[in-house]
């Protein structure tokens, strides 16, 4: 099976983000297609079973007029595709940046709000709602962000809390979206995050939830 990546942004380079997603798919070995974020309508018209997101919607956040990927037109045709049976895992800053308004918020049921400007010890910690049949529950320390997040909570399912010194928050929900799957993943910014062989497993239990091989 293929599963198809479009990972990477101005704040969180593809060469951090890759190695992870691509060594947590291949675990299960499937093809990981490693695409670019104008390639998205084109990979959406064949229907791929999967789609990993961990890319902002900011394509150059620091010039004086920003462009953003996530058109009108993007918005419906993603949200399109996973409400008639795709998946999408969605990593990190995929949560960040996107118009609180739009249709891809409200299927992510989520959305970044803040983190401080230190990093900090983050606690990651699964609960009773964890998805992954016959898994260790995660609880786990890295240096990272402390993302802050807006959560419908009532229309999702939080399985990762978090905890740092700037106090609780949600690190991970999942939830159908019509005939699809959606899985938002909070962790992580650093390299030393994404090599922490809990990052990658909670990826890889991820995404075989994600393609219904869990």
């Amino acid at each position: 099976m293929k599963i198809y990546t479009f990972v990477g942004d101005f704040y969180h380079p593809h060469d951090i983000v890759y190695p992870t997603v691509k060594k947590s798919v291949a675990l299960m070995g499937d093809l990981v297609m490693d695409c670019r974020i104008d390639e998205m309508s084109s990979i959406l018209d064949v229907k791929p079973k999967a789609i990993i997101l961990a890319s902002e919607n900011r394509l150059n956040p620091n010039d004086k007029f920003v462009e953003k990927w996530l058109t009108p037109k993007l918005d419906e045709k993603i949200t399109d595709y996973v409400s008639n049976g795709g998946s999408i895992v969605v990593i990190h800053s995929g949560i960040a940046e996107y118009p609180e308004d739009s249709k891809f918020v409200d299927m992510l049921k989520g959305y970044f709000v803040s983190h401080p400007d230190e990093h900090c010890m983050v606690k990651y910690t699964s609960n009773e709602k964890l998805p992954f049949n016959g898994g260790t529950p995660f609880d786990y320390e890295i240096m990272d962000e402390f993302y802050v997040c807006n959560v419908d909570t009532e229309n999702t399912n939080v399985f990762i809390t978090t905890q740092s010194e700037h106090g609780e928050g949600y690190g991970g929900w999942y939830h159908n979206y019509g005939r699809g799957k959606v899985i938002v993943l909070v962790p992580t910014h650093n390299l030393e995050g994404y090599e922490h062989p809990e990052t990658l497993r909670l990826i890889n239990k991820s995404v075989a939830w994600a393609i219904g091989r869990d």
